[in-house]
């Protein structure tokens, strides 16, 4: 932290400092984004009394960018749990905190077809970052497995074989 002096006569500045004033903060590494007070105290000087003005610590939100995992689900079943990917993160955090956590939106749906659907994550607002847009992920859905199963037929030794037919399970 830096300070700053006024009110200095006859010419003088911090040459006239004896002892240095102390000054911290309650704000760690690991605080919040928010504001901290700066305190300063102590210090002296030769022909002067020292009165020590608190500053302010604004810790700022952490740029931070996210991006959807894509996900693969089988025709037919239930849409998987989406996760984000994030890139920026402080302090060994694997996810941030939230303040709103982010909402799924995909109109993929039990019933969908094969194929892919965007998957988008909205209103999320993290704690310690500055987040934009999180970069939509895919759905992709699969075919689900069909077996189709010929059922047996029997015929007599000579004669036109019948009509053939099948189970799908």
């Amino acid at each position: 932290f830096n300070v700053t002096y006024s009110g200095f006569v006859n010419g003088e500045n911090e040459s006239v400092i004896i002892t240095e004033p102390t000054i911290s903060t309650t704000a760690t590494k690991t605080s919040n984004a928010s504001t901290y007070p700066i305190t300063i105290s102590g210090g002296k000087a030769t022909n002067y009394n020292l009165a020590c003005e608190e500053g302010v610590l604004t810790v700022t939100r952490a740029p931070l960018s996210a991006m959807v995992n894509d996900a693969t689900k089988v025709y037919g079943s239930n849409n998987p749990s989406f996760t984000i990917n994030y890139s920026g993160l402080k302090n060994g955090e694997t996810v941030p905190a939230w303040t709103t956590s982010p909402t799924f939106r995909t109109e993929a749906t039990k019933q969908s077809g094969v194929g892919e659907y965007d998957v988008n994550a909205i209103n999320g607002v993290p704690k310690n970052y500055d987040l934009g847009t999180i970069t939509p992920g895919t759905l992709t859905v699969t075919p689900a497995p069909l077996t189709i199963k010929a059922n047996n037929a029997t015929r007599l030794y000579y004669n036109d074989n019948p009509t053939f037919s099948y189970t799908c399970n």
